[in-house]
């Protein structure tokens, strides 16, 4: 049924009805001057974690990278090599592109971006955004031969530069692409080097797989007169990190790093981090902020994307993590499905949560029996959206909570909401948001040991994108967690954990337009 055995868990699980329960049976029998336990308290605090459980998760996750980066080329490995031959610290500036085919299998985006000096700073570069825009695949495109498909995006980018007046420029246009799947790179000299390996996303185009996916869509933009010149393939979190890259260096904060980067979506949660390529470890220089080490002798920068959470969980690892809510959400399971720490920090598992909670909250009769069912992943959502709302409100109003709730849970008012009802069920969203914050912080945490070791820097930036950030509770909340990491109660060397919100298509650009020049000027020497 999963990787480990569920039944085996249950029989030491003690039910959550029957403590809540027994809560409640003791309002009658206790003093009236000591209120007996909210049966719903005993509920909150299966969402909660101890100090020392997020330490052991922390070291387990930690156990897991090492283990995983040991394996580095082997076949089955789930984890993505992204090479950077030059980190974006430098002082550039102009215009650049990112095409982004990691968003969505329904659509891709075309982003310019216009990298220009600071006017109050020297030593500052800012980002301006100059247009960005989403372009349909059809299921028709998604099917198309190979070079139907690169046609079709170049026509796009050429409709991007002729209305932002670029087309006719002398100088080319630097490309980044943002792979939503998986492109299989060498070490990026040269960017024809890049084929695409196996894709989760909705892209059956001919000969796609294995194909030259970079001189597929370079042979396209020069057919199509456009003067482009793709110089980079990178996954979405990497870009995530290199936006954060360029903005600590362009700020010039001596004291800080920004070495991770963390992504979360619906579908999947991805922690990226600066490792360094293994010839690269003994000739660099010793100073502790990764950004400021030298590569020599042709080395390279790696940035690791631990793809899908790094698997850890398959092998049974979470089973001791897990609260009973999670352990029964795993039991109505599907036969090969399995619980990864991915699952328990993206937004994929906020409704399997949130449906088995109602449920137990019907049984606790926190809820009455006739209460809406949430009948898709949409509406789960809704509901987390809703009751963030209230959350952050000064005075919130527990009336205008019910009334918001019942317009698209139960519309036709077939059950009607009352305000404790709806409380209760925002408790339960804020509790389930604070359990993905600490997954997340945990992880974090992982990564942070592994880039640093045991000696965190003072100041360390972890560059964030992804639309689970959209709930506005889970930033608060992974900050609050980091923090608590950070308290000298619980370290023994003080650092901060600044969280900064980072953008996937510029952070593309920026890597585009500063391996481009570099490249050229290397060309120029020559």
């Amino acid at each position: 049924m999963s990787a480990y055995d569920v039944s085996s868990i249950n029989k030491s699980v003690y039910s959550i009805e029957q403590d809540a329960k027994r809560a409640r049976n003791s309002v009658a029998e206790s003093n009236k001057s000591e209120p007996a336990e909210d049966p719903v308290e005993c509920f909150l605090k299966e969402f909660a974690m101890s100090p020392s459980e997020m330490e052991n998760l922390v070291a387990s996750l930690k156990k897991n990278i090492d283990d995983l980066v040991k394996q580095r080329g082997a076949d089955g490995v789930p984890i993505h090599w992204s090479y950077v031959p030059i980190l974006p610290v430098g002082r550039v500036a102009g215009k650049c592109l990112s095409l982004d085919f990691g968003c969505n299998d329904n659509f891709f985006q075309v982003a310019v971006c216009n990298i220009r000096q600071s006017e109050t700073s020297r030593d500052t570069t800012e980002f301006r955004p100059v247009d960005r825009r989403a372009f349909v695949l059809t299921p028709a495109l998604r099917r198309a031969p190979m070079s139907v498909y690169c046609d079709f995006t170049a026509i796009c980018v050429r409709q991007v530069l002729q209305e932002n007046g670029l087309q006719a420029q002398a100088d080319p246009i630097y490309m980044g692409i943002v792979a939503g799947f998986d492109a299989r790179l060498k070490p990026q000299i040269s960017p024809a080097e890049a084929r695409v390996g196996k894709t989760f996303k909705d892209y059956k185009m001919e000969n796609f797989i294995n194909c030259d996916f970079v001189a597929s869509f370079q042979k396209s933009m020069d057919k199509h007169g456009l003067k482009v010149k793709i110089v980079t393939v990178l996954n979405d979190a990497v870009c995530t990190l290199l936006y954060g890259v360029h903005s600590v260096y362009s700020r010039r904060i001596s004291t800080s790093d920004c070495s991770i980067s963390v992504v979360t979506t619906r579908s999947g949660a991805n922690v990226s981090f600066l490792e360094t390529d293994q010839d690269f470890l003994d000739s660099c220089t010793t100073d502790r902020r990764l950004l400021l080490r030298s590569p020599r002798n042709g080395s390279f920068c790696v940035v690791v994307n631990p793809e899908a959470g790094m698997r850890c969980g398959e092998k049974g690892e979470l089973s001791n993590f897990l609260n009973n809510i999670e352990k029964n959400v795993l039991e109505e399971a599907k036969p090969g499905d399995s619980m990864r720490w991915e699952c328990l920090s993206s937004g994929c598992w906020y409704p399997k949560l949130l449906r088995n909670s109602i449920k137990t909250m019907r049984k606790l009769e926190v809820v009455g029996a006739g209460f809406p069912d949430l009948l898709s992943s949409a509406n789960c959502f809704e509901v987390f959206y809703v009751c963030d709302r209230y959350a952050t409100v000064k005075e919130p109003s527990k009336d205008q909570l019910a009334k918001d709730l019942q317009a698209f849970l139960d519309p036709l008012e077939r059950y009607q909401i009352q305000p404790k009802e709806a409380e209760k069920l925002a408790q339960v969203c804020q509790a389930i948001v604070k359990r993905s914050a600490t997954m997340l912080a945990s992880c974090i945490m992982a990564v942070a040991q592994r880039v640093y070791g045991k000696l965190l820097p003072e100041r360390m930036v972890v560059a964030y994108c992804g639309a689970m950030f959209q709930i506005g509770q889970l930033l608060p909340s992974l900050q609050e967690t980091l923090d608590e990491f950070a308290s000298p109660i619980n370290s023994i060397y003080p650092f901060k954990v600044e969280l900064m919100p980072a953008d996937t298509a510029f952070g593309c650009a920026v890597s585009a337009i500063t391996i481009g020049k570099t490249l050229a000027m290397n060309e120029h020497r020559g």
